[in-house]
């Protein structure tokens, strides 16, 4: 019975250094696509950009593609989440808050525009929205107890954590904006079109969920 429980204990350690290192190899392809995006950004979208520019008042305008439409595809993925997902608006909106607090710390009023450190904000934010869907309590409780080994790390819990992450981002960066227009002489709510930091924070999303994922299944195999 030893040689027996000796072999199945050896074969467990097996089976988590292979996860382990399989979640590592993962995470530096992640990073690397991190990278990648940042080099389509400046390549790219830099060259190819485009602006739809619409009047809301005399002072005030808001680009298409740089704030109305990643704005409406946020809307979106509330309805998706809320009628096809299940998930209460209550839990939605419980860390909505903690999203614009992250946004305020990231992005600051220049001369020209509200600009900021957009990766920064999104990995943060989705780090949050990885422990809200994978933990099935309240991020305080998380946070007090260290209980990580009660992550449910699932597919379901997964796309959840992405379509959060993929509404948090861009309405967060939209209502920063909308917080320092009334402090200027005229706004223009997504001026940078394509490149600007609204709609580049819901496309830089699935890269920074899958990231935040990996790392803390990192953590937690690691320590558990």
């Amino acid at each position: 019975m030893q040689i027996v429980g000796e072999k199945i204990e050896t074969c467990i350690f097996q089976n988590r250094k292979r996860k382990i290192i399989t979640v590592i190899f993962a995470l530096i392809l992640t990073a690397f696509g991190l990278r990648l995006f940042v080099v389509f950004q400046d390549s790219v979208l830099s060259t190819c950009n485009i602006r739809w520019k619409i009047d809301i008042t005399s002072k005030i305008q808001i680009d298409f593609y740089g704030a109305l439409l990643p704005t409406i595809v946020s809307l979106l993925i509330i309805f998706v989440l809320v009628y096809f997902r299940k998930l209460a608006l209550k839990q939605y909106f419980r860390y909505f808050l903690l999203s614009v607090a992250l946004a305020l710390v990231f992005f600051r009023p220049s001369d020209t525009a509200i600009a900021g450190y957009y990766i920064l904000f999104v990995i943060s934010t989705s780090f949050i929205c990885v422990f809200i869907t994978f933990y099935n309590g309240k991020l305080r409780e998380l946070a007090k107890f260290c209980n990580w080994g009660k992550l449910n790390f699932t597919i379901g819990n997964f796309v959840n954590a992405l379509l959060i992450t993929g509404s948090y981002a861009p309405l967060s960066v939209l209502i920063v904006d909308l917080l320092y227009a009334p402090f200027a002489d005229s706004m223009y709510i997504g001026a940078m079109g394509l490149t600007d930091g609204v709609i580049l924070s819901m496309l830089f999303t699935p890269l920074t969920v899958t990231f935040a994922t990996l790392f803390v299944i990192f953590i937690c195999e690691m320590k558990y």
